[in-house]
């Protein structure tokens, strides 16, 4: 699998940001039939359900839902990640290739919700989730992050990255990370990519953990939708902070006894 992250470096240039974080100061409930965005847009985790989903596909208890922009992403308790792109309808958030999620209740502090997905419905409550520990660089890290350019020695490299048109990453001071791709001509050679489509952009998500207290290099966990990351010297990123606005990210080793670097260039994208 890490073989494989490394083919998909260019293809999802990995790594970013989510500024996931709830700016509201009110701890009010939205109006019925209006949902504030920003008020759910974060990380929840799971304090309790009426039942767990049945289904053929997940028949495990949700764990944790976080929303990223258009995206959300499920962690079931044994760990399995499950993503999709969603659509806001009132106080219905419909969840492509999940189901659909009624609000009932959203504060700050507490979000329940119902899950209708194969003709069954669960209710949860749940919490904010922790934020990971910061220094004062993260607040201008946890954005979204434009990759503008690439140098490498590895002609591998090269050719993917030459096939994608647009390349955005969102780091989450969760500990995901959400990689949205737009291929040429709407290419993309990854068959085998657990990537999600809304027919533009390619979705993916990963976990990621900083490595040491200096947050200067983090690691990434498995391509295979499980949320386990262990740092090794073959899943690690350095970062590199040019400007707040501009970011450097850095990846070397050994593959197929061939050393390799590769440096992404990536701007704010407001």
């Amino acid at each position: 699998m890490k073989n494989r992250f490394l083919l998909s470096l260019a293809l999802f240039a990995f790594f970013c940001l989510v500024a996931i974080s709830c700016k509201e100061n009110k701890n009010e409930e939205p109006a019925p039939g209006k949902t504030a965005k920003a008020a759910y847009e974060k990380k929840w985790d799971i304090q309790s359900s009426t039942q767990r989903i049945a289904s053929s596909v997940d028949s495990t208890s949700i764990a944790s839902i976080e929303f990223n922009k258009n995206t959300y992403i499920i962690i079931l308790t044994d760990n399995t990640i499950i993503t999709g792109t969603f659509t806001e309808n009132n106080a219905e958030l419909i969840l492509t290739h999940y189901g659909t999620i009624i609000i009932s209740q959203l504060s700050n502090t507490n979000f329940s919700f119902a899950v209708t997905r194969n003709n069954h419905t669960v209710s949860f409550t749940s919490s904010p989730a922790p934020l990971m520990t910061s220094t004062h660089r993260e607040p201008t890290f946890y954005k979204t992050w434009k990759f503008v350019n690439h140098t490498s020695d590895w002609a591998e490299i090269d050719s993917a990255y030459s096939r994608i048109d647009e390349l955005y990453v969102t780091f989450s001071a969760y500990g995901t990370y959400l990689v949205q791709t737009k291929y040429k001509n709407g290419y993309n050679n990854n068959a085998n990519s657990s990537a999600t489509t809304d027919g533009t952009y390619y979705y993916d998500v990963n976990t990621w953990k900083w490595s040491d207290d200096t947050h200067s290099v983090f690691c990434y966990g498995e391509w295979d939708r499980t949320n386990n990351v262990v740092c090794d010297n073959s899943n690690q990123v350095g970062v590199i902070f040019i400007d707040d606005e501009t970011i450097q990210f850095k990846t070397e080793g050994i593959r197929q006894d061939t050393t390799y670097r590769v440096i992404y260039d990536a701007i704010l994208q407001h």
